[in-house]
């Protein structure tokens, strides 16, 4: 069996120089992803964007994404309690993060091929989007020391594997590769469409000028979401694969 060198990162002091600089990058990424957080919430809130549809969802993975780096920054807590309550919260927010960028994606879809939004159903995805989690995120409190210590950090214990990959790591690597497809036919449907938009009506072109200007917003969130998903889900995956070695 090959020694995973992130058990040592268990104990609090390791002096593990890729331990150190795992946390170095979790601390990293986590104060980066508050800044952008709270500076979204401030800019929708400043200038009234909540009272558009789009930005509410917006809102909505901001307000979720602050949560959901927190432990990033604040570390593992110490009480075996306090780390399986940090190890559940930790799950939770994954989920409601990766389900609203799900739902930005959905509505961009539908935005761009039928010209309409989800706007009907937006407390039904609040309550899918909220709710859902809470059940998923209690899945290893059925299992005796589901969460603890795992690495530098709270979650998913070493001693369920497959319950982590069940969990998260497979769904969420799934539900990625499925955004990025769409995003990338998104892509070109729109590129195309405005290569074959003989426009004409000044109305209609304003019309067109603010759903693209929403589009090309709504474009780069599921992106950057993708991007630094990838993080924290290799990173965390590092303590039931070794890659590094």
């Amino acid at each position: 069996m090959v020694h995973d060198w992130l058990d040592d990162c268990t104990r609090d002091g390791s002096n593990n120089e890729r331990c150190i600089a795992l946390k170095v990058v979790r601390e990293l990424f986590g104060c980066t992803s508050v800044i952008l957080s709270l500076f979204m919430i401030f800019l929708i809130w400043l200038y009234k964007k909540y009272l558009f549809f789009t930005q509410r969802l917006l809102l909505s993975l901001s307000i979720a994404s602050l949560f959901d780096v927190m432990p990033y920054i604040i570390g593992p807590v110490k009480s075996k309690v306090g780390c399986q309550i940090q190890g559940y919260f930790m799950t939770y927010f994954d989920w409601v993060c990766l389900a609203w960028v799900c739902v930005i994606t959905l509505n961009m879809f539908r935005l761009i091929k039928e010209d309409t939004s989800y706007e009907s159903q937006e407390r039904l995805f609040h309550l899918v989007v909220w709710f859902l989690p809470l059940i998923i995120a209690g899945v290893p409190f059925r299992y005796e020391d589901g969460y603890g210590r795992s690495g530098p950090w709270c979650w998913i214990t070493s001693e369920h594997k497959a319950l982590g990959f069940l969990i998260w790591y497979a769904p969420a690597l799934m539900i990625v590769v499925v955004l990025t497809i769409m995003l990338i036919y998104l892509r070109i449907y729109t590129k195309q469409q405005n290569l074959n938009y003989l426009g004409y009506n000044p109305e209609q072109e304003r019309a067109r000028s603010r759903k693209w200007k929403e589009v090309r917003l709504l474009f780069l969130y599921p992106l950057v979401y993708i991007v630094l998903a990838v993080i924290p889900l290799i990173a965390r995956r590092c303590k039931h694969v070794s890659i590094f070695l």
